[in-house]
This record gives structure tokens, sequence and C-alpha cells, in this order.
């Protein structure tokens, strides 16, 4: 099968704190549609032919980049960040609209309670016992998505915590 495959560097991009990285992700994803799109220009690809595969940030740039090149024929996303994109609207990270197909693998999700509610079995911030002291989702183990964002969602082992793995936060 004669194919290409090209891998993104976006160290410059990714410097910095995560929430820098996180700002850049809809720069990247135009970025990689231009890239994509002057490929099809200059070989004749169709965009069903493309299958973009993305990890953590990557899964949402790929997002970004199916929004803006209607017809993308796949998009893998292989545990897409948590933080900051999880509950948000579709626009803003990877979702089912973004291609023809859309499988992602959650293999280290984190759960998010909602924003205000507190609970001190889920790790919840809190101002005194029983206080609701929390504005913004406080994540429980874990930097992935939970919730499903494409058309066929795969949770190995629950999607939470993987055999042989460290446990990234104390």
């Amino acid at each position: 099968e004669n194919l290409n495959c090209i891998a993104v560097d976006w160290k410059e991009g990714a410097k910095g704190t995560y929430v820098s990285a996180v700002n850049n992700i809809r720069v990247l994803g135009a970025e990689v549609a231009y890239f994509i799109t002057a490929l099809q220009r200059m070989f004749g690809y169709s965009p069903y032919e493309i299958h973009l595969i993305g990890h953590s940030l990557g899964a949402h740039t790929a997002g970004e980049a199916g929004r803006r090149i209607r017809g993308i024929g796949r998009i893998t996303g292989l545990d897409p960040a948590g933080p900051y994109f999880e509950g948000t609207p579709p626009e803003v990270r990877l979702d089912p609209t973004d291609a023809n197909f859309v499988d992602v693998i959650h293999s280290n999700a984190a759960h998010f309670p909602a924003a205000g509610k507190c609970s001190c079995a889920t790790g919840c911030l809190q101002d005194g016992h029983g206080t609701r002291a929390l504005t913004l989702p406080m994540p429980l183990p874990g930097f992935g998505m939970y919730n499903t964002t494409g058309h066929l969602d795969f949770y190995p082992n629950g999607g939470t915590v993987m055999p042989g793995c460290a446990d990234l936060i104390p």
C-alpha cells in the first residue's frame, strides 16, 4: 500500500505551561489543515483518504484540523487531554463531527466533579468540611477525557488506570 506518514513537531507551541499549550491548539490545527490542503492541491488527495492520529493535546489538534477540512476520512484520538476540554462545547475539542469516522482510546481518563459541588470522597477542594468552595472542576487522578468524544470510544480496563503504569498523581 502506498501511503505517507507525516509527524508534526510542535515543541515550540507546547513550550511553557500546559495552559499555553492548550491555547495553541487552534492555531496548530489551522496550520495542519493548511498543510493538508496544500498536499491535496499538489497531489490530488481526497480528504476521505486522510487519517489523522493524535495523542492528548494532539487529539484535539486533529479535531481542529478536521473541523477546517470537511470530509476527513478518519481521526483517531489516543487518550485526548481532559483538563480544559472535558465538558466543553464540541467546537473546542475532538468531536464526532470532525471526520467521517472518529475513534478514541481512553487510557488515562479523569473524572471531573461538577464545579461548585463538594464531595470529600472525590477529591474536591473544600473551605472547611462540607463548605462549597470549588469554582473550577477538580480532576481525580488521570489527565485524559472520560466522556465519549468519537463515533466509537474504547475504554480498556475502564479507561482510567492501566496495569503496570505508575500513578503520576500522589
